[in-house]
């Protein structure tokens, strides 16, 4: 195969794949230098794109993307992302492209680290159809309203913004949460304290909402321990420290911790462990959303796992194909029931026995604390 076959092979697969979506296709030399072959290979390749109609010339004699050619992809999807890891970003990015594998539709993830970023916008005029993830940060106004005008399909994923006009997907909804609060109701428990380390935003708002009228209508005590971290901060330690503090300061009352995330669960079981406290027989510990991550801890943490949500991005997905327009049927779509996945952090604990609790706590943070 001619070195230039090669080149252009490289770039139709490049094209297929959105690479050029958002991105200006290089000029003749730039092509050449990035893939150490002459300019005048560069140039044939690209000529045998534009001869198959993949590519088109300007004015200015750059080539472009022919985005109406029929040689071009059914379908590109983008969907964007907050720049740092997350196991919840994963989970949707895998979703999104085994849902769009049997629809032909390509999925391209872009990154941002803030609202301004241009990326968003250009993502948004230049793909068939976009995925937004939320970040921690509060949306500006001035952006939910360019989102909520937008010509092209876009939907938000973990999260409500159908008040504004934008179709949504929320895997678990708050209402849920009163599932995880009765089945620790049903081991005993009455003094559940509340756990959160994540930056305040609706989903968060909710959750905890959602344990403080759980608590009022049943007339349980319990503390609320709302300590978030700073955007993009790691929730993780935080909440680590936070909970051994309590520990060391005797003030986890509660017999069981209803964590708002599964990070908070995590964290909190690791001061816990260092204090001589057992989640699971001296505590119960729960969560929402799993993340993949609760099977696997030791013990395995309680929690309302994923709902099967493929059929929800399916909805979503066939609407961009069509090319949008106007969107039939609730703008909030969300799972009509959520698994509870009972495990090891809620099935023995001393809730029947309210009084050992307390003791039995104040005991293991003095050890630890003499034992360092």
């Amino acid at each position: 195969m001619h070195k230039y076959s090669q080149l252009s092979n490289l770039l139709k697969t490049r094209i297929n794949h959105g690479v050029y979506a958002i991105r200006s296709l290089p000029a003749e030399r730039q092509l050449a230098e990035e893939n150490g072959v002459s300019y005048m290979t560069a140039r044939k390749a690209l000529q045998e794109l534009i001869d198959d109609g993949l590519l088109i010339r300007g004015a200015n004699g750059r080539a472009t993307v022919n985005t109406k050619s029929s040689a071009s992809p059914k379908s590109q999807i983008v969907l964007l992302t907050p720049s740092f890891h997350s196991p919840n970003f994963e989970r949707w990015r895998l979703l999104l492209a085994r849902a769009a594998e049997h629809l032909q539709i390509i999925v391209r993830q872009e990154f941002y680290t803030h609202w301004e970023e241009p990326v968003i916008m250009e993502a948004l005029e230049n793909f068939n159809g976009s995925f937004l993830l939320a970040s921690t940060e509060a949306i500006p106004a001035g952006i939910l309203k360019k989102l909520s005008q937008s010509e092209q399909p876009l939907v938000l994923l973990n999260g409500d913004y159908s008040h504004v006009g934008i179709p949504s997907i929320r895997p678990f909804p708050s209402v849920f949460i009163q599932v995880l609060l009765d089945h620790l109701e049903g081991q005993g428990h009455t003094r559940i304290t509340c756990l959160n380390v994540q930056p305040s935003e609706t989903e968060i708002e909710e959750r905890i909402g959602q344990w403080k009228i759980w608590m009022a209508s049943h007339r349980f005590t319990g503390d609320l321990i709302d300590e978030p971290v700073g955007h993009f901060g790691e929730t993780l330690p935080h909440a680590y420290n936070i909970v051994k503090k309590l520990i060391a300061e005797n003030k986890l009352t509660g017999t069981a911790i209803f964590c708002t995330t599964v990070t908070a669960g995590i964290g909190a079981m690791r001061a816990m462990h260092e204090a001589g406290i057992r989640p699971g027989q001296d505590i119960a510990v729960c969560t929402v959303d799993g993340e993949g991550l609760a099977a696997f801890q030791i013990p395995s943490l309680t929690a309302l796992e994923w709902p099967d949500v493929l059929p929800l991005i399916s909805i979503s997905l066939d609407w961009m194909a069509q090319g949008g327009g106007a969107w039939k049927g609730p703008l909030l779509l969300k799972p009509l029931e959520i698994p509870l996945v009972i495990r090891e952090t809620t099935q023995q604990t001393f809730a029947s026995h309210p009084e050992v609790f307390p003791k039995r706590l104040q005991l293991r943070a003095s050890a630890s604390s003499v034992t360092g």
